[in-house]
């Protein structure tokens, strides 16, 4: 308790409960964990309490998730910068920075296209289609690129394509972008 206060942050929040989960993903395996490699092992119950091979406990049932559907639209300036936004403070993924994408819905028919995708339709070439799995729902994700010069949308937030790894992005996002920028 008292060394987590010393990562509070009211400016960065989002960012650091994302890096939280990024290194949980990438140490705290579910098989296998790689408990040699993790920096706050010697606090960890289950090794503690040698449990780490029996959690998380196997269910014995499939869960069927629920699919969710939206497009995202990577947008690349001529200065190799990508166009970003912050997503609403509630709901999933919450003020964490995004590409701009439609609105996510249970119904393929109902999505409508994000503003920047409706102004510049005729830019954008569909790259693949991926699905991601949040806990309790898959996101069908149709990902589309486009190149467009920087003065032609203004008041927007740019960050070099280089330096997003980061940027504080969710996971999904730079997946997203990986997949169109390769």
């Amino acid at each position: 308790n008292i060394i987590a206060k010393r990562y509070i942050s009211k400016k960065n929040s989002s960012e650091l409960i994302q890096s939280f989960m990024d290194y949980g993903s990438i140490i705290c395996l579910p098989r296998n964990p790689k408990c040699n490699d993790c920096i706050i092992s010697e606090y960890c119950v289950a090794k503690q309490k040698n449990l780490i091979n029996i959690i998380p406990l196997k269910k014995n049932f499939k869960l069927k998730k629920t699919i969710k559907f939206t497009r995202a639209y990577i947008i690349i300036n001529n200065k190799k910068e990508i166009l970003v936004r912050r997503r609403q403070p509630n709901g999933m993924l919450p003020s964490m920075i995004e590409v701009p994408n439609d609105k996510w819905v249970e119904n393929k028919k109902l999505l409508e296209k994000d503003k920047i995708a409706v102004k510049f339709a005729n830019k954008f070439i569909q790259r693949e289609s991926i699905i991601y799995s949040f806990s309790h729902f898959d996101l069908k994700i149709d990902i589309f690129l486009a190149n467009i010069q920087k003065n032609k949308i203004i008041k927007h937030k740019w960050i070099l394509l280089k330096n997003i790894s980061k940027a504080g992005m969710p996971t999904i996002m730079k997946k997203i972008i990986s997949i169109a920028t390769n």
